[in-house]
């Protein structure tokens, strides 16, 4: 029968041959401890790192609620201009079929919506989409197609929509559009109020400061193709869901970005929040090299222990 303790010394000494034991006990410590030290680290820094995934994730739910909120509101009273606009009778006598029409009231009516510099063109369309009357500021007049918006007014006159953003030129712009309805409620026409996408860099700066230093903002229409920073167009990547519903990710210049995506309620647009992935996980990164300089100095005292030990013990023998 074979000895177990020369069965144990000779396993010993295939794993350190050429070690006395006084080596060997030291170093045998060190390694367990080693290995501890890297499952305990690796394991806390995994757990951090989806925490703070989490809760950036959620931060992002929560910014574009409040900001989706904040743009809802804002247009809130433009539409209710508009909508009271639509239902004066002087807009509607100038779509209706009586001979002799009188235009002065109803162009009255449509310089009244010239509420701020933003406005450029105030349209009244007849129920086809051929414009009945205009008044554009410095005479300049927007020519872009919006007929499929003009169905969706047609189809549910009682809402006033707030249509997709266009580029013309060197400039955005987007339509606020009534439907115009007879006495007995169907369609005859629409009142289009074009406005121009019109911010300046301090107020996307204060933007970016409630949003947080490394995030942005983009504002899209509700098809995904065209987004803009406020500023001028933007090209955005091509989107890759998550496991969080509201949640994409996808690559800008090299760096992934986790991003939240939420439609603005009564409008054709979306508001998108974007954070760089690795200023969530900074957080989780800075406790991981934490761990490590900790494991180090933990080693090298174990490393001084252990070998006094091993000396304590070893020298009787």
């Amino acid at each position: 029968m074979i000895d177990s303790n020369r069965l144990q010394s000779g396993r010993t000494r295939v794993l350190f041959p050429r070690l006395s034991i006084q080596h060997r006990l030291p170093l045998l410590i060190c390694i367990l401890l080693l290995v501890v030290i890297i499952a305990v680290s690796w394991t806390s820094y995994i757990g951090m790192k989806n925490s703070a995934i989490e809760a950036g994730q959620q931060r992002l739910l929560t910014l574009t609620e409040q900001l989706s909120s904040m743009f809802q509101q804002s247009a809130r009273q433009v539409r209710a201009n508009l909508r009271s606009t639509a239902s004066h009778e002087a807009i509607k006598d100038a779509l209706g079929n009586a001979a002799g029409k009188n235009y002065d009231s109803a162009l009255t009516q449509l310089k009244k919506l010239q509420a701020d510099t933003t406005v450029v063109d105030i349209q009244l369309l007849d129920i086809s989409g051929k414009r009945v009357l205009n008044y554009a500021k410095n005479g300049a007049q927007i020519t872009l197609n919006i007929v499929q918006a003009l169905r969706e007014t047609s189809a549910q006159p009682e809402f006033t929509t707030v249509g997709n953003i266009y580029k013309m030129g060197d400039t955005m712009y987007y339509p606020i559009i009534a439907a115009v309805t007879s006495n007995n409620n169907t369609p005859i026409g629409h009142i289009v109020q074009w406005r121009k996408v019109s911010s300046n860099q301090r107020s996307v700066d204060q933007l970016s400061k409630f949003i947080g230093t490394d995030g942005a903002l983009y504002i899209g229409n509700g098809d995904g193709k065209f987004w803009t920073n406020m500023l001028r167009k933007v090209e955005m990547p091509a989107f890759e869901k998550t496991k969080t519903p509201g949640i994409v990710s996808y690559m800008r210049n090299d760096a992934r970005m986790i991003a939240s995506v939420r439609p603005i309620t009564n409008t054709s647009w979306l508001v998108l929040v974007e954070f760089p992935r690795k200023t969530i996980e900074d957080q989780a990164n800075q406790f991981l090299y934490w761990m490590i300089g900790a494991g180090i100095v933990l080693l090298l005292v174990s490393m001084m222990l252990a070998w006094s030990m091993s000396r304590n013990i070893t020298r009787p023998l």
